[in-house]
C-alpha cells in the first residue's frame, strides 16, 4: 500500500474572528488641595502635585482619568471645599470610581501632626 505524501495534504481553513474583550477602566479623579498655611518649595505647589497624581494614572494600565478637582487655599480641616463637594457628587452619580490623592492630607489634614504625618505617599481610593 502506498503512503500518501502529508505535505501534499491541504486543510481549509475558515477565517476565524479574534474577538479582544476590551478592559473596562476605572474613571478616576485627580484631587490635589493646597492651603493658604501651605507654601514653601516645589513639592509644596498645585503645579506638583496635579503633575504627580495625573503622572501615576497614566502609568495605571486599569485607571482612565475622567477629572481633575482643584481646591486652592482651602483648609483640610473640614469637607466644605467645592471642588471636593463637586467630585463627591460625581461620585455619587457614578462618574468617578477612583480618586488619586497625592498624600492623605490632601483630603483630610490630621488633627495632631506626627512623625508619620510628613511622609509623602500616592494613594487611591476606589468605590
Amino acid at each position: 500500500m502506498a503512503r500518501k505524501s502529508r505535505k501534499q495534504t491541504v486543510i481549509a481553513k475558515e477565517p476565524v474572528e479574534i474577538i479582544q474583550q476590551k478592559k473596562e477602566l476605572l474613571p478616576t479623579a485627580a484631587y490635589c488641595r493646597l492651603s493658604v498655611e501651605n507654601g514653601g518649595g516645589r513639592e509644596d505647589t498645585l503645579e506638583t502635585q496635579v503633575e504627580l497624581v495625573e503622572g501615576f494614572i497614566a502609568k495605571q494600565p486599569d485607571l482612565e482619568l475622567t477629572e481633575t478637582y482643584i481646591d486652592n487655599g482651602f483648609s483640610g480641616t473640614n469637607f466644605e471645599r467645592p471642588e471636593f463637594l463637586r467630585m463627591m457628587e460625581d461620585v455619587r452619580k457614578g462618574k468617578i470610581r477612583c480618586i488619586v490623592v497625592k498624600d492623605a492630607c490632601v483630603i483630610i489634614e490630621p488633627t495632631r501632626k506626627g512623625p508619620f504625618d510628613r511622609l509623602s505617599w500616592l494613594g487611591s481610593i476606589c468605590f
